[in-house]
């Protein structure tokens, strides 16, 4: 039953994806709201987009997520939780999880994952193409420029940029 709701749930998510303009934005919100873990008021996904293991993603109020934003939550220790006011820019990538490679006999994508908690405070703008890793915390209030790779926490109120993201200044 489980791989029944998961077909149904990416074939409903790909049509989705495709619907352009206000009428797109209100569908895809409703259609998210419903699997979401939490989502707060005035939560906005633009096309191409996409959400793995939404019941670990939790959003609070006035969240938006522009064009080809690619969401990697996982129910098994990599809730992504995103707070109030915050905004991601075109072809976000926020992934929780990441491939186990210690050991050098066997393939990588044999050895399994791991997974980690993502917290992102409120008032955040993330750029476009930026790509955020396992475990990071950013701080309330902060920017986090275009291209940049985010894989240590951010303090609040911080510009960060590059990659690896570095500090550039305060905000």
């Amino acid at each position: 039953m489980k791989r029944i709701k998961n077909e149904l749930y990416t074939i409903i998510e790909g049509l989705l994806a495709l619907m352009p303009g206000y009428l797109g934005f209100k569908l895809r919100s409703f259609f998210y709201k419903i699997f979401i873990g939490k989502s707060g008021a005035n939560f906005k996904i633009g096309q191409w987009s996409k959400i793995q293991q939404p019941s670990a993603l939790f959003l609070g109020n006035n969240v938006s997520f522009n064009d080809k934003t690619w969401i990697a939550a996982n129910e098994n220790g990599g809730q992504i939780f995103i707070g109030d006011d915050t905004i991601l820019g075109p072809s976000c990538t926020i992934h929780s999880g990441n491939h186990i490679y210690t050991d050098r006999l066997k393939p990588i994508r044999k050895q399994g994952h791991v997974f980690n908690t993502i917290t992102i405070g409120c008032d955040v703008w993330i750029g476009a193409n930026v790509t955020i890793l396992q475990g990071v915390k950013i701080g309330d209030g902060s920017v986090i420029a275009a291209g940049s790779v985010v894989i240590k926490n951010v303090e609040p109120y911080s510009l960060m940029a590059g990659v690896p993201a570095k500090k550039i200044k305060d905000r």
